[in-house]
C-alpha cells in the first residue's frame, strides 16, 4: 500500500482531509498527516490515517517523521514563507520525490518534480464555468484540458432537430446525451432536441469550435464559417462590365449580412481605369488587395482565405465552371457563391431541391440563416414525395421553420423534371450542398441522375454552395 505524506494547515487543508476522509480512495493509501494541532481533524478519522503533530517547518521532526516508503508529498499551508521552508526541508530529506503545492501565492520555485495547483485559477474558473454562454469542461477526469465538454443546447441552435448522423464529427464525437435528467448514449439515430446538453470529447482546439458553433442562432452568418465576405477577381477572365456588375454584387452582399469586412481581391491587373474605379470602393469595412506577383489562383486564395478570416468567397460563373478551381474552393471548406447575371436587390426567394441525402439536413441552418438575413422566401421543391428518406428530411425542415419563425413554401412533384421546374422560376438564389461529386468533370454529369450536378445547367443564377464533408 503506497503512503502519502500530506502536510496540512489552515481552513481548505481541513476541508481536504474531510473530502479524503469521506471518499474510497481513503481506503487505497495510508496517510500520514502533519499538523500544528488536533484542530484540522476531520470528523471521522479512518484507520489508515496517522496523525503527528508539530510545527513541519522543523527540519528535525519532519525528517523522523519520513518514512522511505513514502512516495508523494501533499503541501496544502495557510502561509507563503512556511510553504517554502517546508518544501526546502522535504528536497534536503528526499530529492526526487513528487511534491502538490497548493498555490495561492505565485509560487515562484523552479522544479520540474513540483506540481502546482494554483487556487486563484481554480476559482476563477468556476465562477466562469457559472456564466451563461460558456463551455463546462472536465478538469479532474482525463487531461482535464479541455478535451471533454458538456454543451447546452439553446432553443434556436443550428444543432437542434438534426439527426447525429447528418453532423460531420471530425476529430471531435458525441457520446452521450442528457435529456429530462436522464443519460442517453449517443447513437447515429438520435435527433438532438433543444436544452439536450452534449457530452462531446475530442481535440480542445476542436471543440472550442464547435461549442460556438452549437451556441450560434439565427442571424450570425457567415459564421462559424469566418467573419468576412471575400470577392476573388481575375481580370483576364472578366470583362469590365462584368468585373464592376461583381464588385456591386458583392457591396450588396455586404451591406445585408453580419459580416465584418468585404475583402476584394484582384488577380492579374490589367485594367489600369478598372483599378482605379475600384480603389474608390476603398473604406473602413472595404478592402481592395491587388496581386502584382502573378500567383496562381490556389495561392492566392489559400492564403487570403488564411490571413482575412473569410466566412464566405464570391466567384464567377466562369471560374467555378474550371474543374481544378472547383477543387480548390471545396477545399477551403468555406460556402461559396457563384454570382449569377441578376442583382441580389432582385432576389425573392432562395430555392432548395430535395434530395434524400443527408447533406439537405447539414445545409438547413446555413438555409435559414441567409434568406432570413437576405429577407429570402425559403422554397422547398420535393420531386419525390413518397420517398421516406425524403419525408424525413422534409420534416426536418419543418422543425426548424417553427424554431426561426420563417415560413416555407413545399412544392412537391413526382413527374416534373426539377431543372425545368428551377429553370421556370425568377429571382433565386438556389442553395446546394457542396459535396465531392460536384468537383467532378462535367462531361460525364449529363449522365448523371444527382440533381446536385446539374447545377452547371443554371450557370447563370446565383448559387450558394454550401460545404457539407468538413
Amino acid at each position: 500500500m503506497r503512503r502519502v505524506l500530506f502536510i496540512a494547515d489552515g481552513i481548505v487543508a481541513k476541508d481536504v482531509l474531510e473530502n479524503i476522509s469521506s471518499m474510497f480512495i481513503a481506503e487505497s493509501s495510508d496517510y500520514i498527516i502533519i499538523c500544528k494541532d488536533e484542530s484540522i481533524l476531520p470528523k471521522t478519522t479512518p484507520e489508515n490515517f496517522i496523525f503527528h503533530f508539530f510545527d513541519p517547518t522543523s527540519f528535525t521532526k519532519l525528517q523522523k517523521s519520513f518514512t522511505k516508503d513514502i512516495s508523494e508529498v501533499f503541501i496544502v499551508m495557510k502561509d507563503r514563507e512556511e510553504i517554502i521552508t517546508t518544501y526546502e526541508n522535504i528536497r534536503i530529506i528526499k530529492k526526487g520525490i513528487k511534491i502538490t503545492i497548493l498555490d495561492e501565492f505565485g509560487l515562484n520555485i523552479d522544479d520540474k518534480g513540483v506540481a502546482f495547483i494554483n487556487s486563484t485559477k481554480i476559482l476563477s474558473g468556476r465562477i466562469v464555468d457559472k456564466l451563461p454562454n460558456v463551455p463546462v469542461v472536465a478538469q479532474n477526469v482525463g487531461l482535464g484540458v479541455g478535451e471533454i465538454m458538456e454543451v447546452a443546447i439553446p432553443f434556436g441552435s443550428s444543432f437542434v432537430y438534426r439527426s447525429i448522423s447528418s453532423i460531420q464529427q471530425k476529430n471531435w464525437k458525441i457520446v452521450a446525451i442528457y435529456r429530462s435528467n436522464a443519460l442517453l448514449i449517443a447513437k447515429e439515430s438520435f435527433v438532438i432536441q433543444p436544452n439536450d446538453s452534449l457530452l462531446i470529447i475530442g481535440d480542445p482546439l476542436v471543440l472550442r469550435n464547435i461549442y460556438k458553433a452549437i451556441k450560434r442562432e439565427l442571424g450570425q452568418f457567415p459564421a462559424p464559417f469566418g467573419n468576412n465576405i471575400y470577392l476573388y477577381l481575375d481580370m483576364l477572365n472578366l470583362d469590365v462590365e462584368s468585373i464592376y456588375r461583381h464588385i456591386d454584387e458583392a457591396v450588396v452582399l455586404n451591406g445585408k449580412l453580419k459580416n465584418k469586412r468585404l475583402i476584394i481581391r484582384i488577380a492579374n491587373p490589367t485594367n489600369t481605369k478598372a483599378l482605379d474605379h475600384i480603389k474608390k470602393f476603398e473604406q473602413k469595412n472595404i478592402s481592395v488587395n491587388i496581386d502584382y506577383f502573378k500567383r496562381s489562383f490556389k495561392e492566392i486564395i489559400d492564403n487570403d482565405a488564411k490571413k482575412f478570416g473569410v466566412g464566405i468567397v464570391l466567384v464567377s460563373s466562369t471560374l467555378f465552371s474550371n474543374k481544378k478551381n472547383r477543387k480548390v474552393l471545396f477545399d477551403l471548406g468555406l460556402p461559396i457563391l457563384k454570382v449569377g447575371k441578376e442583382t441580389l436587390n432582385n432576389i425573392k426567394s432562395s430555392i432548395i431541391l430535395l434530395t434524400s441525402k443527408k447533406e439537405m439536413e447539414k445545409i438547413s441552418p446555413v438555409v435559414f440563416d441567409i434568406s432570413s438575413q437576405l429577407k429570402l422566401d425559403i422554397t422547398l421543391y420535393n420531386f419525390n414525395p413518397d420517398n421516406d428518406d425524403r419525408r424525413q428530411i422534409l420534416e426536418h425542415f419543418e422543425n426548424l421553420s417553427k424554431i426561426f419563425t420563417k415560413n416555407i413554401d413545399i412544392l412537391s412533384s413526382d413527374d416534373e423534371n426539377p431543372i425545368r421546374w428551377i429553370k421556370k422560376r425568377e429571382h433565386y438564389l438556389q442553395i446546394l450542398p457542396f459535396s465531392g461529386e460536384i468537383i467532378e468533370s462535367e462531361k460525364w454529369w449529363f449522365m448523371s441522375t444527382d440533381i446536385d450536378r446539374m447545377h452547371f445547367k443554371l450557370r447563370d443564377q446565383h448559387q450558394l454552395f454550401v460545404p457539407v464533408d468538413g
